[in-house]
């Protein structure tokens, strides 16, 4: 069995990660949706979607462990 520090450190970092991605996304998509074309924007959407998904999926299991 894992230990169960371990576990929350390695969800916290995990956490961490998808949230500064996700805040990436959001940035770059307000800084140049001005200069990109309508299907890097669509892209960049779909990305930004995706990673808030996995961000929502990570804080389910945090919460069921907490």
């Amino acid at each position: 069995m894992t230990n169960p520090s371990f576990a929350d450190e390695r969800l916290a970092a995990l956490l961490d990660e998808e949230n500064h991605e996700l805040d990436g996304f959001l940035r770059l998509l307000e800084r140049e949706q001005g200069a990109l074309g309508a299907g890097e924007v669509d892209r960049l959407v779909v990305l930004a979607e995706e990673k808030a998904a996995a961000f929502s999926r990570l804080a389910a299991i945090g919460r069921r462990r907490a």
